[in-house]
């Protein structure tokens, strides 16, 4: 979360050699090549497909790594598996959400919206995962509006948005800049040092 991906895959590939088959460590190393946009990520979720193909977690970071190479029906095949293995969670659905706005399915991110709008009447959905949607849907001041709401609720989430590729899109606004300095995310990766 603080951008020192090299530092994070070094203990993580040492904790793999520990324990080769935990999907859990597997998936680690490959969400931390995806937040560091780096294409190993896909060669890593590929393998664990092979390991465990219904852990949902494989075919969330699959749909996250095909939605950062523009793979958007790729993604949605990908994040539709996720939501079916997940049982409809929500956080997922938000990811799916996401893609759909991103692929141009308005209809389709609108339609989960109003799924997490239902869930949350029931139980709790993260405000981060409802921004999330809006940032597929290119909708900037929805989205900032949903993670100012996070971090008054405190959302764990939040503490990957220094790194977090699909919010790219909102760096540049003042709005978001100060969120990141509420959250005391000064953020260097390696390639910033």
């Amino acid at each position: 979360m603080m951008g020192r991906f090299q530092e994070a895959q070094a203990q993580i590939r040492q904790a793999r050699d520990l324990d080769p088959l935990s999907l859990v460590i597997n998936c680690n190393l490959a969400w931390s090549y995806l937040l560091a946009r780096d294409d190993r990520a896909l060669e890593e979720f590929m393998k664990m497909k092979e390991m465990d193909p219904n852990f949902y977690w494989i075919h969330l970071g699959l749909g996250r790594v095909y939605v950062q190479k523009k793979m958007y029906n790729s993604a949605i095949l990908s994040l539709e598996r996720a939501a079916e293995l997940s049982g409809n969670n929500a956080m997922v659905m938000s990811e799916l959400g996401h893609a759909y706005g991103m692929a141009g399915r308005r209809r389709d991110a609108q339609r989960i919206l109003v799924k997490l709008q239902k869930e949350s009447q029931r139980r709790y959905v993260s405000a981060y995962d409802v921004g999330l949607v809006y940032v597929g849907l290119g909708q900037r001041a929805d989205a900032l509006k949903w993670f100012e709401k996070a971090y008054r609720d405190h959302c764990r989430n939040l503490q990957f948005i220094g790194v977090e590729p699909r919010l790219d899109p909102l760096r540049t606004d003042a709005r978001f800049q100060g969120l990141m300095k509420r959250l005391n995310l000064s953020v260097k990766t390696e390639e910033t040092q």
